[in-house]
């Protein structure tokens, strides 16, 4: 039997399908979808407004772990891909997304549309 530590030197795969939903006048909610990363996971999403990290999400933690040997993911159920940011109506900034990885990898970002 051979141990050892497993490298993932791939980025993630970019989120796709961004949805930006008025629901007041500062306020944009942000839905989007994405694709498992098989190799090591999906830790978190960056959000960025007008190219500059905003913030993530989850806020903490990670989007989604492995048990210690790796074969299983948790949560089962995952969390909607769901979060609000301050867009006041006459900003211009565009808002992306990126996946990040258990080993730090970002994918490329998504713009709205």
């Amino acid at each position: 039997m051979v141990t050892g530590t497993v490298v993932d030197r791939t980025a993630p795969p970019a989120p796709y399908d961004l949805q930006l939903l008025r629901r007041h006048n500062m306020t944009v909610e942000l839905s989007w979808k994405a694709d498992a990363d098989v190799e090591s996971g999906i830790s978190h999403f960056n959000i960025y407004k007008g190219g500059h990290w905003i913030g993530r999400f989850p806020s903490s933690g990670v989007y989604q772990g492995f048990d210690t040997n790796g074969d299983d993911a948790y949560p089962l159920l995952l969390p909607e891909l769901r979060m609000d940011v301050s867009l006041p109506w006459n900003e211009s900034s565009k808002i992306s997304i990126s996946t990040v990885n258990h080993f730090g990898l970002e994918s490329a970002r998504i713009e709205q549309p």
